[in-house]
């Protein structure tokens, strides 16, 4: 008898204990709840609600578009349920990659809350290098230094603009490299040299040989694999000691065997 009483004393204070602690969770969720709604009540408040929205870095893309695709993009609801368009529930990442996929011009985004209400969108658009081309120019697009498309040419092209064409091309789309990393180099390096300023570049899908025409109308072969500096080096040497004043009336120099030059006259 003495055992079965001391088992239901036991037995009462297990069941004490285990009221005792579901009565402190009850306690301690009821809390929760009611500093989550709280706190969610508080967060929801209009004040924080983007009422002015900066930008920095527009050039080409025209802020009106970019202002309706972020209002557009700011009124749905996150999560289905929060409003996007206060500020502690834009998703910051989502908001960025969705403007830089709207608008080709721009290369990336970068977007900074200023509590309680105001908005700062940086945006670095592409530079334009130059224009690429399909075929004889059939279909054009900007790139920038990396040979990278980003917007297609709309209108007449400006004479100080290099330009890179290539001849039986595949199709291309905006936003990659459309020119190989060996060829931009190529493509860079002359533009860089006054003789050539503004140059244009033409290529033959699959073919090794670069043409490259100066700003005074003469062109320079070479391959696409071998040491363009030095080829470089060989033919400012060839102008100035063995062309010099029939430069005039130069059409091409041909540097695709060896160290060899081979020049043909109009």
């Amino acid at each position: 008898m003495k055992r079965d009483l001391q088992a239901h004393i036991r037995s009462s204070r297990t069941k004490r204990r285990r009221k005792q602690l579901q009565t402190r969770l009850l306690v301690i969720l009821s809390a929760a709840v009611v500093i989550g709604a709280g706190l969610l009540f508080y967060l929801s408040q209009s004040k924080f609600h983007v009422q002015e929205v900066r930008f920095s870095g527009l050039a080409r893309v025209n802020e009106n578009d970019i202002r309706a695709e972020l209002e557009q993009e700011l009124g749905e609801r996150r999560w289905f349920f929060f409003p996007r368009q206060n500020l502690w529930f834009i998703g910051t990442t989502d908001v960025e990659n969705a403007l830089a996929s709207v608008f080709s011009a721009i290369q990336s985004v970068s977007l900074k809350k200023d509590f309680p209400s105001t908005l700062h969108i940086e945006v670095m658009e592409y530079a334009r290098w130059g224009v690429f081309c399909m075929g004889e120019g059939e279909h054009c697009m900007w790139i920038d230094q990396r040979g990278v498309a980003f917007e297609n040419l709309s209108g007449a092209l400006a004479e100080s603009v290099p330009r890179v064409y290539e001849r039986n091309a595949p199709p291309k789309e905006l936003r990659t490299q459309v020119i190989e990393s060996r060829l931009m180099e190529i493509a860079n390096y002359f533009e860089g040299k006054e003789e050539f300023k503004h140059i244009t570049m033409t290529l033959v899908h699959g073919e090794e040989t670069v043409r490259i025409q100066t700003k005074d109308g003469w062109d320079i072969l070479l391959l696409a694999k071998d040491d363009y500096e030095k080829t470089y080096r060989n033919v400012r040497l060839a102008l100035d000691t063995e062309i010099k004043d029939r430069v005039s009336s130069l059409q091409y120099i041909d540097a695709r065997v060896g160290n060899k030059l081979f020049y043909k006259f109009r």
